[in-house]
């Protein structure tokens, strides 16, 4: 499931906002949301729940700051 997340920040990646001042933070908070996501994948592969709750935090963290920046409900 985290990696339909990274893939999922990937496809954010490629339908930015229209406006030239919202581009920016999108792809930033759709990167931080892919790698993130990604981290998580690993570490819950190799077993290791202590990072695996930090990466799922790191993700959720992503998430809210894009929905903070972008005021979504």
């Amino acid at each position: 499931q985290s990696l339909l997340l990274a893939e999922m920040g990937n496809l954010l990646m490629m339908r930015p906002p229209k406006t030239k001042d919202g581009q920016e933070p999108w792809l930033t908070h759709s990167a931080e949301l892919r790698d993130g996501a990604t981290g998580l994948a690993r570490a819950a592969a190799a077993k290791d729940y202590l990072q695996s709750r930090a990466a799922l935090a790191q993700v959720a963290n992503a998430c809210n700051r894009c929905h903070q920046s972008f005021r979504v409900g």
